[in-house]
């Protein structure tokens, strides 16, 4: 309030990154079939949706998971103090994991628009993470990453393990009519 005791107010926004742009990955689809052209759209852009070319490095990789393998463990072994309900948690010959396999790195250039297409191939099942890297203007890193799953109409398995129910459609939006496959 001044003297004349008019109140002034203001606000105002701003934004904070820690880099100078974003990347953003969006597959056409997120379900393929093998040998299926996967696609995806690279987007950068400025904290003010601003776009920005960049350089950048895409990896592919192809994960599968492996369930755990438990040793045998009899109960009654005198060599064990385990408790019954330990047993079963404790002894692993391996633990349940991803494998992670690189299938290739390729370069690739943002245009003016701050945009880009990758394809690839995927030629077997199993659930494929493509990562996108690229460094700003004062070498900070700046990666995103999106995953896309590819199976057969035989397969049983995707090579991907949830803790619940998950419906994998083939894209992230569908409008009255359209039909999920």
């Amino acid at each position: 309030v001044d003297q004349s005791r008019r109140e002034i107010r203001a606000a105002s926004d701003i934004k904070v990154m820690r880099t100078s742009f974003l990347a953003f990955l969006n597959p056409k689809q997120s379900l393929y079939r093998p040998g299926d052209k996967a696609e995806v759209e690279i987007k950068t852009l400025t904290a003010n949706d601003e776009p920005v070319a960049v350089d950048g490095k895409v990896v592919v990789t192809r994960n599968w998971w492996h369930d755990p393998v438990p040793v045998p463990l009899s109960i009654t072994d005198k060599t064990s103090t385990l408790r019954a309900d330990e047993a079963v948690s404790a002894k692993m010959a391996q633990p349940g994991h991803y494998e992670e396999t690189e299938l290739f790195t390729k370069f690739v250039k943002t245009n003016d628009r701050g945009e880009a297409v990758f394809d690839f191939q995927p030629e077997r099942d199993g659930y494929y993470t493509i990562d996108f890297t690229g460094f700003d203007s004062d070498g900070k890193e700046v990666k995103s990453s999106v995953n896309v799953f590819v199976c057969s109409k035989e397969s049983k398995e995707l090579g991907y393990k949830y803790g619940g129910l998950q419906i994998i459609t083939e894209k992230d939006t569908y409008r009255a009519g359209d039909k999920a496959m």
